[in-house]
């Protein structure tokens, strides 16, 4: 029940690719600008290719091709056959489908001794098994091959789009914010030494988008994605955010100014929001919207989480009386102990030694609770104020869901389900082991697990018996307790 970019595959999955594949095989063995050989040059030969003619076939004839960058799908039929298979109704759904035929069509073009070339084929061993069958369009395949399609498939047509319903987005970060708002305002009184500030900065706060300049990506989209890293075999999730990073803020200006490491920093938490405290305003980058899992209309809420973590860990940071100070030279907050405040010196102190205590079974190597907490804190923080503005923002549908293989699933548990899997990652050694000498953050695992672990309301709603680990006796509350 997989997909297969070549061999054997769902009888359905095959009917539905069409003339593709006999297209592509016939460009590949011979074209007019020569051998699509050179893993240097393969890509701008591509896109000097007809690609009306090329997405033509591509649609099996059921789309009309206006540009080199637009493809209207025309064929009612064409829609009802995607629908079918992917059991689905979702326009992002079929979006991506599409890709995954588009990376299908691509593979032939790939140099056949490119070091990249293992990785990109669809390799018959490994079949992403843990995922259901219906997420068979494979996100790392998909992103592998983007700097292929980027020109004529995403910039343009991400940018245009995304800046269109950026209005429908702005509902999520109101509600982080009323959110956040209420959160400190419930331990201002005992917690905080100037509450006034921190609500009249969210209060004043400039919102503003953030998304590629498309004259510059153009010139700079291949480099990008060239420099991403492949996702390791059963973790489709990682492949998204490894991708949506790169039109983030801090990777697109090193692009732009061309200084800094275009690679990867190897952690899902790369794709982040931006706070700038000298001029109060709030950026939000566009890519943090675009969806990376297929679901079907029911399940919107899953969504909510992933998003409302990074502008809550972000917004954290508009309130420095918490302990945290954000410096933007060092581009990353920094713990600065409020004086005479025994109550948040004790709240830090215990994540300190409940960080400090964890081994890393990987490497046998323990955690510095000590350099990684100003992280702590906010992965600390901003869960318990989200998870209420979540049950907010959904209280007209607070009843038991079904997702698509996941029987029985209570709603309250989606959100957890969606904040864990928005942050998974699979990092190897050698960056697990940088990562920890830096002693900047804590591995992403540990970034999930121990907030959780501290927050009472993921126990009882999960069913975690008192003292497993889930669920431990001792927990570190960030200046209150979470009932």
């Amino acid at each position: 029940g997989r997909p297969r970019c070549s061999g054997s595959g769902p009888k359905k999955l095959q009917r539905a690719r069409g003339p593709v594949w006999s297209l592509s095989v016939g460009v590949g063995r011979k074209s007019v600008n020569g051998p699509l050989l050179d893993p240097r040059r393969s890509a701008w030969r591509l896109l000097q290719w007809s690609w009306p003619a090329f997405l033509s076939a591509l649609f099996d004839d059921d789309a009309a091709v206006t540009s080199n960058a637009t493809v209207l799908v025309k064929s009612p039929k064409f829609l009802e056959k995607l629908m079918k298979i992917l059991q689905t109704s979702s326009k992002s759904t079929l979006l991506n489908y599409l890709g995954y035929r588009v990376m299908c069509a691509l593979a032939v073009f790939l140099p056949s001794k490119a070091h990249f070339l293992a990785k990109l084929h669809w390799d018959r061993r490994y079949g992403y098994g843990e995922l259901p069958e219906r997420w068979r369009v494979c996100l790392r395949t998909v992103d592998a091959v983007m700097r292929l399609t980027t020109h004529a498939l995403h910039f343009e047509n991400y940018v245009k789009k995304n800046s269109q319903n950026f209005r429908n987005h702005l509902s999520k970060f109101g509600g982080v914010v009323s959110a956040l708002t209420s959160f400190f305002k419930d331990y201002s009184k005992s917690h905080m030494d100037d509450y006034a500030l921190c609500n009249y900065r969210l209060g004043k706060l400039r919102l503003e988008s953030f998304a590629p300049n498309i004259s510059k990506a153009l010139n700079l989209d291949a480099t990008i994605y060239d420099s991403i890293p492949l996702v390791e075999d059963g973790n489709a999730l990682e492949g998204y955010y490894v991708a949506r990073s790169h039109v983030s803020r801090s990777s697109w200006d090193a692009a732009i100014s061309g200084a800094g490491d275009l690679g990867w920093k190897r952690s899902v938490f790369d794709l982040a929001c931006t706070y700038n405290p000298t001029v109060n305003s709030f950026e939000l980058p566009l890519s943090l919207f675009h969806e990376p899992f297929f679901y079907n209309d029911d399940t919107l809420p899953f969504d909510d989480p992933r998003v409302t973590f990074r502008i809550g860990r972000e917004l954290a940071k508009v309130c420095p009386q918490n302990g945290i100070v954000y410096d933007p030279d060092r581009d990353h907050a920094v713990w600065q102990e409020p004086p005479g405040n025994a109550s948040i010196a004790d709240d830090a102190k215990c994540l300190i030694e409940q960080y400090s205590n964890i081994t890393v079974p990987e490497l046998n190597m323990t955690m510095d609770g000590m350099s990684t907490l100003p992280e702590n804190i906010l992965d600390n923080i901003v869960l318990p104020p989200l998870y209420e503005a979540y049950r907010e923002a959904h209280s007209s549908s607070l009843k038991e869901h079904t997702i698509h293989h996941i029987d029985g699933t209570a709603f309250n548990q989606v959100f957890f389900l969606s904040y864990a899997l928005g942050l998974c990652e699979n990092m190897d050694k050698g960056a697990l082991r940088d990562l920890l000498l830096e002693g900047r953050s804590s591995p992403a695992k540990y970034r999930v697990n121990v907030p959780l672990q501290n927050f009472n309301k993921f126990g009882k709603i999960f069913g975690c018996p008192p003292g497993t680990p889930m669920n431990p006796l001792r927990k570190c509350t960030v200046w209150m307790k979470h009932d």
